[in-house]
Parts: structure tokens; sequence; C-alpha cells
């Protein structure tokens, strides 16, 4: 524990026992403090005593986050005369609202809970002491106020054989239930974690996905969206089909999806609860009783009725993409979800292949992160950019953004090495990817 936080967790227990530099409660934030925002503030950030009260006024909040970013500087070698210049450096940046960082920065920097970052990426094996680990992170993230998203689509189809086991499996949604309902349970400070959960185009399970949080009221607690690949759209364009796949790049035949529609009809396995059927299986085949035909049989969506698809030449089941496309945008016209990740798209411009593709985002759905990555997020404060020019008219400071980049950069790559946790596979890929997300706001 460094100085700063033996203050933190010692002194803050009683106002004002803590000396501050004399710069501290100066500054256009501090000052022109709205009802709003301070109510923001005190309700979300400040920093709270073992009994709930609060212990620190906005200005030693920003001071609090300014020492703990400038003092990484100790770790390269740098004096302690240049902390506490970096000290004020970033306190005036703060306090004149020319940068503000994201939220877990104001709220856990310099005190006992050491995540400084907003939202995660995490992994979903389809293995199940994979899958409950991802579920145990993910308690932990929520735990200190982060948000987590996921790609789905390694679990194995609703209804499908598991050789291990010896059991059916109960599909994508099932599990994304089980962390819906830990997201339900783990809060921080009143603040409920957030969900990303994301599933390919092309999983045997995505109309039920589809329907399941706009149509059947599932996974409340998740915004959700497809991930569409280049291929998909191209069909949606020609008015043509895409295969389905399980696992990825191999293609679904028939044969599966009629043992998967045995199991959870005949068998009655696959996605139910103890002591109740399974739901229908999503995807249907429309034989009316007589054999599949290559080319011609057509695939059934089990909750619409409608003709959703069709068995290729080859024995591939294949959706109508349009169709899949009019059902996505009908319920996100009426709810807000699905929506769509164009997962081809977003690799074009991965920042980092060799680390491999980025298949899910932060719950906004702004940010594509690798496996175990973080958004470590900062805004420009745009309203504070803007000056008066020779001639009196308002007009962009030029100087005064390259000046507020340069050193919020600084202080947010300090926040990669401040960050501790939440779990040791994000703090260690954090540190070697060392991502930062600059964005800008209207106002502080």
């Amino acid at each position: 524990m460094n100085d700063l936080e033996t203050i933190a967790s010692k002194e803050r227990t009683v106002n004002g026992s803590r000396s501050y530099p004399d710069y501290v409660g100066s500054g256009k934030f501090v000052g022109g403090l709205s009802f709003n925002q301070l109510y923001a503030l005190e309700k979300k950030y400040l920093v709270r005593n073992e009994v709930g009260e609060i212990v620190e006024k906005p200005a030693e909040a920003i001071y609090r986050m300014a020492r703990t970013m400038a003092e990484v500087e100790l770790q390269y070698g740098r004096s302690q005369e240049f902390v506490d210049e970096t000290t004020k450096q970033f306190y005036d940046m703060i306090a004149n609202a020319e940068f503000s960082p994201a939220g877990r920065i104001w709220t856990n920097a310099g005190t006992h809970i050491k995540g400084l970052f907003n939202c995660y990426v995490l992994p979903v094996p389809d293995d199940l002491r994979g899958i409950y680990k991802s579920i145990q992170d993910a308690a932990m993230i929520h735990k200190n106020g982060g948000g987590t998203g996921y790609n789905f689509s390694e679990l194995r189809p609703r209804g499908t054989y598991v050789q291990k086991s010896k059991g059916i499996a109960s599909g994508v949604v099932s599990f994304i239930g089980q962390f819906d309902k830990e997201t339900e349970i783990i809060n921080s400070g009143n603040r409920r974690g957030a969900n990303m959960g994301i599933v390919d185009v092309t999983h045997p399970d995505i109309m039920d996905f589809i329907y399941a949080k706009a149509a059947r009221g599932e996974i409340t607690n998740f915004n959700v969206s497809i991930g569409a690949t280049d291929t998909f759209m191209e069909a949606v364009g020609g008015n043509d089909y895409h295969n389905l796949e399980f696992p990825r790049g191999k293609k679904f035949h028939y044969a599966n999806l009629e043992q998967i529609v045995r199991n959870i009809e005949e068998n009655k396995v696959g996605g139910a609860e103890v002591g109740s059927e399974p739901k229908p299986a999503s995807l249907k085949l429309d034989t009316k009783g007589g054999k599949v035909v290559l080319g011609k049989t057509r695939v059934i969506d089990s909750y619409s009725g409608e003709i959703a698809g069709r068995i290729a030449e080859d024995g591939t089941v294949q959706l109508y993409s349009p169709y899949v496309l009019e059902t996505v945008a009908k319920l996100a016209w009426e709810t807000g979800d699905p929506g769509m990740i164009f997962l081809d798209a977003i690799n074009r411009d991965n920042p980092l292949p060799n680390k491999g593709p980025m298949e899910a985002t932060n719950p906004c759905g702004e940010q594509p992160l690798h496996n175990y990555d973080a958004c470590n997020l900062g805004s420009l404060v745009l309203a504070t950019m803007i000056k008066t020019g020779k001639d009196g008219r308002r007009e962009v400071d030029y100087d005064r953004i390259e000046k507020t980049v340069v050193l919020s950069t600084r202080f947010m790559d300090n926040v990669n090495d401040a960050n501790k946790g939440p779990i040791p596979e994000v703090e260690e890929t954090v540190l070697n990817h060392r991502r930062i997300g600059m964005g800008g706001k209207e106002r502080g």
C-alpha cells in the first residue's frame, strides 16, 4: 500500500483530516457544478467511509485520481518532484473541465478497489468448467462496477448430444440465462452490471437467440446482437441463403437438425427446467411425414411458423438471409433488440491482428475487444476547446486540444499500470495491449 492508499483508507473517515496542496479546490469544473452534477458525483463517484458517509469533496476526488496516475511515473524511474508536477498537471486538466476520465476511474482510483476499467470482454468456451469460470469472472467484474461482453457462438446448439456427459445440450440461450442471473444478483453500490451477448448468424441456435429477449422476455440483463458476416450481408443483398455452421467453419447438416428435433420434441430433453417440457426446437424440417429432399425441403421457424430456409443440395441447413434480417429489424424497431455487430468489418480494422480476431464488444457496442481486454476510456470536454478569436468570433482552440490530448493520453496510459485485477487474465492482457479510448463530450 502506497502513501496515497494509506491516507485514503485511514484518514478519509474524518472530514478535513487530510491536507491537500493549495491548488486543490480551484478550477472551472469544481466551481461551476450544477445541482444535478453534484448529485451524480455524490451518488456514484465520491469516496464514502465504512458507514456510507461521503468523506471527500469533488476537488479532492480529482486530486485522488491525479495523484494515483502521477505516482505510476515512479515505476519508470521518475523523481518525486516530477510526480508532484504531473499531479498538478493532471489535476488542472480535469478541474478545468478539459478532460474527464471514465466512471470507474472516478470511483475507484486511489481506493481499495483497483479495477479502473468500465467494460471487459470474456471468453465463453464450450466447456462446463470454462463457462462457469467466466460467470465467476463476470461476478468479480460486476462487483467492481464494470460491464461485460461475450460471444456465445462456441456453445453447442440446443438438443445436441454431449458425448462426455452422455446428456443433451441445453443450448446458447439457457447458458446466457446463467450469466443473466449472475448480473441480477451482483451489484456495486446500487449499480448493476451491463452485458452484451453476441451469437454468430451462422449458429444453429440463431433464431432462438433472436427471439429470446425481444419476443420471449428472457435474458433481460443483456443487450443482444447477432454477429453478421460479409457473406451474410451479401446474401441479403442478393436475395440468397447462408449456411449454418457448427462448430465454426463446419457446415451444419440436416441430419444434425433432425437429431436435435428428436431429442427436444420426442425425447423431451434439451433446455427444459426440471419438471417441465422443453420449448419447441427453434428450427424444424418441413417434411410432412416424408423424407428430406436435397435442394427442396424447407426449414421452418418454429416461433413464427414461417419458412426460414432450406436444405441445400449438399445437405447443409441454410437460412434465407433476408428473412433473418427482416426478423431482426422488426424486433429491433419494436423493442430496440437485437442489434447487429459486423464481425468482418471490425476485424478489417483490428489494431492487434496478431492477437487473433475480435468477436465481441463492450455492453454499449462501440468498442470491439479481444478476450480479457478492457475499455480504458476518457473524454475531451469539447465546450472548453473553444476560444474567442482576434475578430471576436468563437473558434476552435486547436492548441488547447493538442496540449490536452497529449496530457490525457499520458494519464490514460498510466491507468493501465495503476489498474489491478479484477481478474489476473485482464490485468495481464491490459498491460500487454495498453489500449486507450479517447472520446469527446459536450460538457464536463
